[in-house]
């Protein structure tokens, strides 16, 4: 059973409302809904997109956030929520980061 209308409630929007922003027809939303309709991969990804939720999320498959903390998954909802180029930024500070770091342990060793 997938979880579309309880995560679209939780983030106050109504069926309409969900269609515009994710490009889903109301028709294939009410279905889907209701459990009438199997829906694919794509349109999970449309939908999880314009909910700010992972596919799985809607599919009712939350292994993905089974060991997230809560810095995590702020961090995720953060990325999610940025412009690609500000991803790009951040996506640049994580890699520096990460070769400063083995830098660092080069010259401990």
């Amino acid at each position: 059973m997938n979880r579309l209308k309880e995560i679209r409630e939780s983030r106050g929007l109504t069926q309409q409302e969900l269609a515009e922003v994710s490009k889903v027809s109301l028709r294939s939303i009410s279905r889907i809904e209701a459990s009438d309709a199997n829906f694919t991969q794509k349109t999970a990804e449309k939908l999880a997109l314009a909910l700010n939720c992972t596919p799985g999320e809607i599919l009712g498959k939350d292994e993905l956030k089974q060991n997230v903390s809560k810095e995590e998954e702020f961090i995720l909802n953060t990325f999610r929520s940025v412009d690609d180029a500000t991803k790009d930024e951040i996506m640049r500070y994580i890699r520096y980061q990460k070769y400063c770091a083995r830098e660092s342990k080069k010259h401990v060793g």
